[in-house]
């Protein structure tokens, strides 16, 4: 604890005789640390103007996000890694394909470790992220991403179906069909389960849509008729998808560095 003395001139006025503790970070603190994992995020840009630290890049229509949480009093970042999906007018603010590292590179204090530790956390988040933080990326990469994710969900997929399954059937006094039906109207985990057919139709590849339409059905809820018709109407439409991809990325994400997919037959003009 500082010390404290009297200041005679100034009445009851307190002066410090020691430097007081850091308890927030400030501009210049933030400034240094975005400028420390830019320089080794050669393909991403952080968002401008703003004490949150968030970096981008955008491939399609998808937007590939690392931010970095910045707790002041206990002066901790956490780093997160997440994806948005931009051809989506409902849940284009929601975020897809999250990862935390779970290590002391995901979070830890600042000021004692962020030198040493920053380079490890994007070292980390090179090998780990579900898609590639720098250099060209294809359909199949966009793809098996998302199902590899699946794949790593399934156990939390099927135990919040069990939760959310039992919950009901209390509600419907009992009636487990009427629970399960009525369920079953909506996915788990809707925007992950139509990024791929969403992203194969926007790149031009209307037989990959339909089959990862499929696919999306079969993982998230293979009797979801509803939502198998809502995404059919949406892949038949590829440019109506690429207008609402412009709009979204003008208003929320138009900073960020874009890239095309490599090897399909759609390139977007309007950003290069």
């Amino acid at each position: 604890m500082a010390d404290y003395k009297i200041n005679t001139n100034m009445d009851t006025k307190l002066t410090l005789l020691t430097t007081p503790q850091k308890y927030y970070f400030t501009h210049a603190d933030r400034s240094m640390i975005r400028r420390d994992w830019l320089s080794l995020l050669p393909d991403m840009k952080a968002r401008p103007k703003t004490n949150y630290i968030k970096f981008t890049r955008m491939v399609c229509h998808l937007v590939i996000c690392i931010s970095l949480s910045l707790e002041n009093i206990i002066l901790t970042c956490k780093v997160r890694y997440y994806i948005h999906n931009l051809a989506d007018k409902i849940h284009f603010g929601a975020s897809g394909l999250r990862l935390e590292l779970c290590s002391k590179y995901g979070y830890f204090k600042v000021f004692e470790h962020h030198k040493e530790y920053y380079p490890k956390s994007i070292e980390l988040l090179k090998k780990e992220a579900w898609l590639k933080l720098e250099g060209p990326i294809s359909l199949d990469d966009i793809f098996n991403a998302y199902s590899n994710c699946a794949k790593s969900k399934f156990r939390e997929l099927n135990e919040k179906y069990n939760q959310s399954l039992i919950s009901l059937t209390k509600a419907f006094d009992g009636n487990m069909a009427h629970a399960r039906s009525r369920l079953e109207l909506g996915s788990l985990f809707p925007f992950e389960a139509m990024t791929p057919a969403l992203v194969a139709a926007w790149a031009g590849e209307p037989e990959k849509a339909k089959e990862y339409l499929e696919w999306g059905c079969k993982v998230y809820n293979p009797r979801n008729e509803e939502f198998r018709r809502n995404v059919g109407e949406l892949i038949s439409n590829p440019e109506h998808l690429r207008e609402t991809v412009r709009t979204n990325r003008e208003k929320h994400f138009s900073y960020a560095p874009y890239q095309d997919i490599i090897g399909v037959p759609y390139k977007e003009k309007a950003f290069t």
